[in-house]
């Protein structure tokens, strides 16, 4: 008895393992040590290369992971995993640390960029009110270009549950709060973004929420959208305005704010029009124009997206992104520039397979510029830098071997702008394609690449098929070989 007890102790301790909470995070002497899987993090959703002075870049990703990678290797620096609930909303650079928003907007952490360390966290709310009342379902966040408690730092904003904190960058303690869901003039307002209006001279600095209002339930479109300015410092509640829809939008859609300013956009709940709403003085207008006319829709079947680009990006500036109803895949766009009292001018014409890249204000050049990756070619990717303020094209680059025969079309991009030795400015962009690989593209050539496609896989068994009958007899499996079945299982199991 004490034999068999003896040897069920290895197994018996491993099983215990199974149990115990994964490690918050890794560090780059244990990635494919410690934690063989660790390597990959799955499929990037948002991805920060901070100011060029920093050989890093920051990624969340769909398996709930907040990492670190380093810019010359692509090698995991730290990683951390969190909570099954806890899924990463949002990423930010506010106060030299990677700021997190997770959880459906309910836990705010900063993360040391060196070691991954958490440097704080702040609970934003607590209880369900999200998940009960429809209007207080949007998540954002926003890292202000002030310093709302006067310490040197600018701060962070975050709408969650309904309502909008500004919280210290250097210890995430709120400055103030409010709750916008129950302040607003509609009683069916829904909180959607925050923005930054541009402060007006002698104007003190501001902080705005939009919400679509005037909801039909039946059809699930919403009819206005209302404008609510705070004060950043002290957080009093300054205006509140409202604007009809020339037509309804879909609540399933999102609104996005575009660039600088104090304007939002939408796409109308036929898809075939585009609602722009901004604030002008004390009051709100609202404006819809036809899509067709800025990108033709391929079939019948496309449907029409709008996306930021970015708290750099100019008043107006953002994304049309066409795409596949069925598979999702990227089928042309543009790079518009939108008011509510002017047609939108297209900035730059987006080729199906292709993405834009959010906009990054490079203060040595006074540019803000942005790079398009196209993948459409089976075996190249063409990298296209240009400038915001016109669309005009300031570098290209051809990257051979990586096209959509091997990676599929670009799905998402990031700008990294750099000084070389002789004072020019090169051009790094991080590319993600549609296989979920993340790789660097600099002066023509591919620096490193990831195989993401394996960190999205959470669980996986391990299964000894049987002898092909011979009449040899019947394969028995020994203790040995039920050990290396039970030892594998679980680390692929352990996150």
């Amino acid at each position: 008895m004490r034999a068999r007890d003896a040897r069920l102790a290895p197994l018996a301790a491993l099983a215990a393992l199974a149990f115990v909470a994964p490690s918050l995070a890794i560090t780059r002497e244990q990635v494919g040590i410690v934690d063989w899987h660790a390597e990959s993090l799955g499929a990037a959703t948002q991805v920060l290369a901070p100011p060029s002075a920093r050989r890093q870049l920051f990624v969340a990703t769909e398996q709930r992971a907040v990492a670190c990678l380093e810019l010359k290797t692509g090698d995991v620096s730290w990683r951390h995993v969190l909570d099954e609930a806890d899924g990463v909303d949002a990423l930010a650079w506010a106060g030299g640390a990677l700021v997190s928003l997770s959880g459906g907007g309910r836990m705010l952490r900063a993360w040391a960029p060196a070691d991954g360390a958490l440097l704080w966290e702040s609970q934003v709310f607590s209880g369900d009110e999200a998940g009960e009342d429809p209007r207080r379902g949007a998540v954002g966040l926003l890292a202000l270009a002030a310093d709302a408690d006067r310490d040197g730092e600018p701060d962070i904003a975050v709408l969650a549950a309904g309502g909008v904190s500004v919280h210290s960058a250097v210890d995430g303690e709120i400055i103030w709060s409010a709750d916008v869901a129950a302040k607003m003039r509609a009683d069916d307002a829904r909180p959607a973004v925050l923005l930054q209006p541009l402060a007006v001279a002698g104007g003190s600095d501001a902080l705005t929420v939009a919400a679509v209002a005037g909801v039909d339930k039946a059809s699930g479109t919403a009819s206005s959208v209302e404008f609510m300015r705070f004060d950043l410092q002290l957080g009093d509640q300054e205006s509140d305005v409202s604007a009809r829809l020339p037509t309804p939008i879909a609540l399933a859609g999102e609104l996005v704010v575009a660039g600088k300013g104090a304007a939002v956009a939408a796409v109308g709940a036929d898809g075939a029009k585009m609602v722009v709403a901004a604030v002008q003085g004390k009051a709100a207008k609202a404006s819809a124009y036809a899509i067709s006319d800025v990108a033709a829709l391929p079939s019948a079947s496309t449907l029409a997206v709008l996306a930021p680009l970015g708290t750099d990006a100019p008043a107006g500036a953002l994304a049309l992104e066409l795409r596949d109803a069925r598979s999702g895949a990227r089928a042309g766009g543009a790079v518009l520039s939108v008011s509510a009292t002017a047609a939108p001018a297209k900035l730059l014409a987006v080729p199906a397979g292709a993405a834009p890249s959010a906009a990054m204000a490079h203060a040595k050049s006074n540019r803000v510029l942005g790079i398009l990756a196209d993948a459409s070619a089976s075996d190249v990717t063409r990298l296209t830098v240009f400038d915001f303020a016109d669309g005009s094209e300031v570098a290209t680059a051809d990257v051979e071997g990586r096209g959509s025969a091997e990676h599929g079309g670009a799905e998402l991009a990031a700008l990294s702008v750099y000084q070389r030795k002789d004072q020019t400015l090169g051009y790094r962009c991080v590319l993600r394609s549609a296989d979920h690989s993340l790789a660097l593209l600099q002066q023509g050539t591919t620096v490193w690449s990831r195989e993401e496609a394996l960190g999205d896989i959470t669980s996986a068994r391990f299964v000894q098929l049987p002898i092909a009958d011979d009449g040899e007899g019947e394969a028995v499996r020994s203790l040995a070989d039920t050990w290396k079945l039970q030892w594998l299982t679980m680390k692929t199991s352990l996150r």
